[in-house]
């Protein structure tokens, strides 16, 4: 216990350098504002979003919900659950 007390206390200063060079280096202001863009870029590919999806008719959420309990019920994990 007292060995890894004391390599931790001779570790502590090169840590206390090491996180903030990490946190400038990696997350720059360039960086994050490359990393901004790209998301946008990829959500909004012509710079609004799409339509919005259209909500499935009530017979379609009724065949979505049959499916769903079929699956359920054949899965291999429903044995685990049950």
């Amino acid at each position: 216990m007292m060995f890894f007390v004391m390599i931790s206390a001779s570790i502590l200063p090169f840590l206390d350098k090491l996180l903030p060079h990490l946190l400038y280096s990696f997350l720059s202001p360039a960086f994050i504002l490359d990393m901004v863009r790209l998301g946008k870029r990829n959500m909004f590919p012509n710079g609004y979003p799409g339509p919005p999806s259209n909500d499935p008719t009530p017979e379609e959420q009724a065949a979505i919900r049959q499916r769903l309990a079929e699956w359920r019920a054949t899965g291999s994990l429903c044995v685990c659950f049950s």
